[in-house]
């Protein structure tokens, strides 16, 4: 098998049958649809899940003994996944028809084990949409990369989402990685770190969509979630890097954490847990960093205000 894609799903509705109708008509056909139904409680989505598995094989149902959360959900997904290439997605977006075939083209043709794509946002309130692409690196990006050959802000030419990257299945069971059942930013975690650890990293062509990522949905959390995820997925990743002396990473990972502050700071979340967010990024800054750790001045400037020197 080619490509299992793992898709927890927890009462998506409706939405749910326009996004597994876009599965239906991809131009890859060799492909398995995990979906993990984390005890959905709306009788439509499980209705629409039923029928599909009923009538596709590809289409394979699991259900949570008890509701876990995407990122438990994931990682049970992954365990199970058979094909050579894995992406996760997401049970309320929409994927273009070549997507699959895009991006498993793209890992086989450069022996890659990630393939980042674009993808197309769009707020399902007001039909807004904006195409979000890769940052390019003249003579890097262009070709098979790693992080090893980018400056401080490598981390930043990409979002660290689940679904705008198809991995290696093989990638991933050497290394490891899975998600972290954290309330929100569960993301962030396995996108860095997957980055971090592969030596050969390749872009889909980029201009086309592969994704249309809809937001404005009233069920999303995205900017209401706990921001000391952030900043305890950071600490792991800072951990594990230090344990193999590798700098530069480190200086990537602290440059994110840096620079991410004010945008941080400005989302919905209790005032507690941002006073806690800060602490701890003020922690991890004055542990991990020195004042020549960064390239950017940028971040030299974030760092000093961060520790109370300016």
């Amino acid at each position: 098998m080619t490509i299992s894609a793992v898709m927890p799903i927890y009462n998506t509705g409706e939405q749910l049958y326009k996004t597994l109708l876009s599965l239906l008509a991809q131009t890859e056909a060799d492909f398995e649809l995990l979906m993990i139904d984390d005890c959905s409680t709306d009788q439509l989505t499980v209705q629409i899940e039923e029928t599909f598995a009923r009538f596709d094989p590809r289409f394979k149902l699991r259900r949570n003994e008890k509701n876990m959360g995407a990122a438990p959900s994931r990682n049970r997904g992954m365990k199970m996944a058979e094909g050579e290439y894995l992406i996760c997605l997401d049970s309320d977006d929409l994927f273009a028809p070549e997507m699959m075939e895009i991006y498993s083209r793209t890992l086989e043709e450069n022996h890659a084990q990630i393939a980042i794509g674009s993808f197309l946002m769009k707020d399902i309130r007001t039909g807004e949409t904006s195409l979000i692409v890769p940052q390019a690196r003249p003579g890097i990006t262009d070709r098979v990369f790693s992080l090893k050959e980018l400056p401080d802000d490598g981390l930043n030419l990409w979002w660290p989402i689940a679904w705008n990257k198809m991995l290696r299945t093989s990638f991933l069971r050497e290394t490891g990685i899975e998600y972290l059942a954290l309330p929100g930013y569960e993301d962030l975690y396995f996108g860095f770190a997957s980055a971090l650890r592969a030596d050969r990293i390749a872009y889909c062509p980029l201009g086309d969509a592969l994704i249309i990522y809809l937001v404005g949905g009233s069920g999303q959390l995205s900017y209401r979630a706990d921001p000391r995820s952030i900043t305890r997925s950071i600490e792991k990743l800072l951990i594990e890097e230090s344990s193999g002396n590798h700098a530069h990473a480190i200086c990537q990972i602290m440059r994110e954490l840096i620079m991410g502050v004010s945008q941080v700071l400005g989302r919905p979340a209790a005032e507690d847990q941002k006073q806690e967010y800060l602490e701890l990024v003020k922690k991890l800054v004055a542990e991990y960093t020195t004042e020549d750790s960064f390239e950017e001045e940028a971040c030299r400037i974030r760092r000093r205000e961060l520790l109370g020197v300016l």
